[in-house]
């Protein structure tokens, strides 16, 4: 293998691509889509806060979203 066939992965260690390619695929089959209808006539700015019942799971969201008035 030569420095091609490594990259870093988010922890910032070395690793073979495969592998990395791995940790994706893994993370892409736990992941959940949530969806929810924000109420009426309620537009600006708008914080998330998504959380889990179960400890030692990670939650990545964005932290808000802009509604327009309807």
């Amino acid at each position: 293998m030569n420095d091609k066939d490594f990259n870093k992965n988010e922890t910032g260690r070395k690793a073979p691509l495969a592998e990395i390619y791995k940790e994706i695929s893994g993370d892409l089959r736990q992941q959940w889509s949530l969806r929810f209808t924000p109420p009426a006539n309620e537009g600006g700015y708008h914080r998330l806060n998504v959380m889990t019942r179960k400890s030692g799971l990670t939650v990545q969201a964005r932290d808000g979203y802009y509604a327009q008035e309807r």
